[in-house]
């Protein structure tokens, strides 16, 4: 009697093991990995200012620097469990690709002050290849400007990559 109730006891104890998920299938699941890393778009408006795309000129490819870092997920913030947080910035680069200035640009939303900093201290290191704009066999280096969505998650009160 005492093996039958040991053995349903086991039995009972592994069923409920399989039957939870753990967190890394759970979060291969849903595409994230606990990293600490934040997701970025670029904000394409139709309001941007544009060079224009003329006959007979062409632009090289913008290509962003390898070393470019990401934004981290404010630590301090973790135990918070905050849902999804936007950032959105405005960085302009000069004709060297450096990043002179990176704009707030969030429209009243209210962001804790840690996501808006992680951004700002992150993005305003960025290098990129110069623009170039190619007219009549001349090549010119020219500014320019990108509106960028940063997006902080966190799972299981972990940071996330996304």
């Amino acid at each position: 009697m005492r093996s039958v109730v040991s053995v349903l006891l086991l039995l009972a104890m592994v069923c409920g093991c399989a039957s939870r998920k753990p967190l890394a299938t759970t979060a291969r699941a849903q595409g994230w990995r606990a990293d600490g890393q934040v997701r970025q778009n670029v904000q394409q408006d139709p309001q941007d200012e544009r060079y224009p795309m003329l006959a007979g000129v062409r632009f090289d490819p913008l290509v962003a620097d390898a070393e470019n870092a990401a934004p981290r997920y404010p630590e301090h913030l973790l135990a918070a469990r905050l849902p999804p947080v936007f950032v959105t910035v405005r960085m302009i680069v000069d004709t060297e690709g450096a990043v002179t200035e990176v704009l707030p640009e969030m429209d009243g939303e209210s962001v804790p002050q840690a996501f808006v900093d992680a951004v700002l201290e992150a993005v305003q290191s960025w290098r990129f290849s110069p623009l170039i704009r190619w007219q009549d066999g001349q090549a010119e280096a020219l500014p320019w400007s990108e509106k960028m969505t940063f997006e902080f998650r966190q799972i299981n009160d972990r940071a996330v990559e996304l």
